[in-house]
């Protein structure tokens, strides 16, 4: 619209070539086209009219890769993009969905710990929005509604997640196979010094599996938190 009234000004200014008043109308005339430009210029450069308004979404992923127990690996990738160095984070929304990924070009990520059981990935949008539609009309043409100005994608890991490269999580892999037989004697060693303090689950074959597990899954966590 400020653009609209600032063609019609300049037509109307350079029209009044005749008339009583002419210069009057005229001083008027520019006086207005040289406010419509400015503020179609505060607009422009200093976000005239609009106000930050976010958006968030979030949703549950799953790894794309699993270690015993319950060490879970939220993967990336190193890429470069001239002189920068970006990630390229690596995911699922379901056990047997898709790959998905998340590229850090032109956005901020985030990783946080979460107190909760599940893993999340939440991505905010800060964006320019219109005060009140009268300035959506006025400033209509200048597309600084909706504009985005931030994006940021933050990943909720809770405990037993890790971040590891691609290449970290396939060393790590490899040296899982190569240490089982080591990991099993680790295993049974801890088991028998657990018995031998709590005689009493010598007959629990649930507890004694749920104990066998915590070990495997805590000397998995050491061994790969190396990376």
């Amino acid at each position: 619209m400020l653009i609209i009234l600032s063609v019609i000004g300049i037509c109307l200014c350079a029209l009044n070539k005749r008339g009583h008043h002419r210069n009057f109308w005229l001083i008027i005339l520019t006086i207005i086209t040289v406010g419509l430009q400015a503020l179609a210029l505060a607009d422009i450069h200093y976000r005239f009219g609009t106000s930050v308004d976010s958006t968030t979404t979030q949703r549950q992923i799953q790894p794309i890769v699993n270690f015993p127990v319950t060490n879970s690996v939220l993967l990336y990738k190193n890429v470069r993009k001239g002189t920068d160095n970006k990630q390229i984070y690596i995911y699922k929304y379901t056990k047997n969905g898709s790959k998905q990924t998340t590229y850090t070009d032109k956005i901020k990520v985030k990783l946080v710990k979460n107190a909760d059981h599940r893993a999340l990935r939440s991505m905010r949008v800060d964006h320019l929005q219109y005060i009140d539609r009268f300035d959506q009309i006025l400033f209509a043409g200048i597309n600084n509604n909706n504009q985005v100005l931030k994006t940021t994608v933050t990943f909720h890991l809770p405990k037993g997640w890790q971040v590891m490269t691609t290449k970290q999580a396939k060393t790590a892999g490899n040296k899982l196979k190569d240490s089982n037989s080591k990991l099993k004697r680790i295993v049974k060693i801890q088991l028998a010094e657990y018995l031998a303090k709590h005689p009493e689950t010598a007959n629990d074959p649930e507890k004694i599996k749920n104990e066998a597990s915590q070990i495997l899954n805590e000397q998995v966590k050491k061994m790969i938190e190396t990376y």
